[in-house]
């Protein structure tokens, strides 16, 4: 089993890309896995023109997904999951917190030693940023 995780924070250049591969897959895919379902009033993901970071992307390497509750790629957002037909809360709510730890897969990635910091702290200002975005529903039919 293998699966890449696509830091999503770079725009210009290329976004750091950590391969798991055996257990360590396994154990991030069964984390992953959705509790429940997201409601109407849950925070939503901010339009993709926001700078910086914008979650973890995951891609379940294969031809057929390794885990049946998630779908080949999907995106980490503050402990929630987006992707097709997918839009709940992780299992373990806090594995952006365990990715950027000494002891996480960011350890795997050589961007300079202040980068698990850096990435912390732009998780923390996309999670403020989420709060701060409410999608607004569209009046329907329109007022002319």
């Amino acid at each position: 089993m293998e699966i890449q995780i696509i830091i999503d924070i770079f725009s210009g250049r290329e976004n750091p890309v950590i391969e798991l591969e055996g257990d360590e897959a396994k154990e991030t895919l069964e984390g992953l896995k959705p509790s429940r379902k997201l409601k109407k009033d849950d925070l939503g993901i901010p339009p993709s023109s926001t700078l910086g970071y914008r979650g973890l992307i995951i891609k379940q390497k294969g031809k057929k997904s390794e885990s049946k509750d998630l779908p080949k790629t999907f995106r980490l957002v503050n402990g929630d999951l987006f992707g097709p037909r997918l839009s709940h809360r992780a299992t373990d709510e806090n594995y952006e917190d365990f990715f950027c730890s000494p002891r996480g897969p960011t350890r795997k990635i050589n961007l300079g030693r202040n980068f698990p910091g850096f990435l912390r702290k732009e998780i923390t200002r996309f999670h403020e940023l989420r709060k701060k975005y409410r999608p607004k529903p569209y009046p329907w039919p329109p007022r002319i």
